[in-house]
């Protein structure tokens, strides 16, 4: 019988997956670009990059529904990745306050350090990354955004490519660094902006809680559940720093 679903025909070697979502972004960019320029824009691609958490919500959903059909391929259901371990509650709850403890500093230090290395001005990536948008745009942005995130990031590089790689036999280390490394290098595309320092910027402001991550879901891959309500509080703060720094 023929499928029904091309989807479910998607290949998910590592060599998709780790790459996929950094596509997805520049390709979804270049299209709003596009559709800008058709309308007029003088500079379509810096207005298109404006939109950048719009681009990155479309990109959770793709990746989602992708997630989803990974999930029934290993005969398991996509909400079980989210399902929390009663069994080790306590355990696993105690480890979380020591993420918790570690993630302030691993997550926002590099951000500051390297902007402060990189630019005369913190002030300057800031503004870069957030440009003006509609005040409704960001109050959907608020909601939207960080719930996809935290159901679709984690979980791809995580849950999807370090496992495969685990079955192809890569050795621990090589199936630890490659989800962490493409998961903290994609922000580069978050958004595409050509532009040196804030492309080195981007690619290390989140590595160091990337491999954070990584480590975590190497060695307790239950913690899914409450790296992902974590994510998407982290997020929150990205609607919020709209109005925080106001053009």
């Amino acid at each position: 019988m023929r499928n029904k679903f091309p989807i479910t025909r998607f290949s998910y070697s590592p060599l998709v997956t780790l790459p996929l979502r950094t596509i997805l972004f520049i390709s979804l960019q270049a299209m709003l670009a596009f559709i800008l320029l058709l309308w007029g824009s003088q500079s379509p691609w810096v207005r298109a990059a404006a939109w950048w958490p719009f681009i990155v919500t479309a990109a959770n959903l793709i990746t989602i529904l992708l997630l989803n059909n990974y999930m029934k391929s290993q005969g398991r259901s996509y909400r079980s990745l989210f399902m929390i371990d009663a069994v080790h509650l306590k355990d696993d709850l105690k480890l979380m306050a020591l993420v918790l403890l570690i993630t302030a500093p691993v997550a926002f230090l590099p951000n500051t350090i390297s902007a402060r290395l990189l630019f005369s001005d913190t002030m300057v990536p800031v503004q870069l990354l957030f440009q003006p948008i509609p005040v409704t745009a960001i109050i959907l942005l608020m909601i939207v955004f960080p719930i996809t995130q935290g159901l679709a990031e984690i979980p791809l590089y995580m849950a999807c490519a370090m496992p495969e790689l685990v079955k192809k036999g890569r050795p621990w280390w090589l199936s630890l660094t490659l989800p962490a490394f493409f998961l903290g290098a994609q922000h580069i595309a978050v958004p595409l902006l050509f532009n040196g320092p804030f492309i080195l910027w981007r690619l290390l402001m989140y590595m160091p809680f990337a491999f954070l991550i990584g480590v975590v879901m190497r060695y307790r891959p239950r913690l899914l559940p409450y790296l992902a309500i974590l994510h998407m509080l982290m997020d929150i703060s990205a609607g919020a720093m709209y109005f925080a720094f106001p053009s």
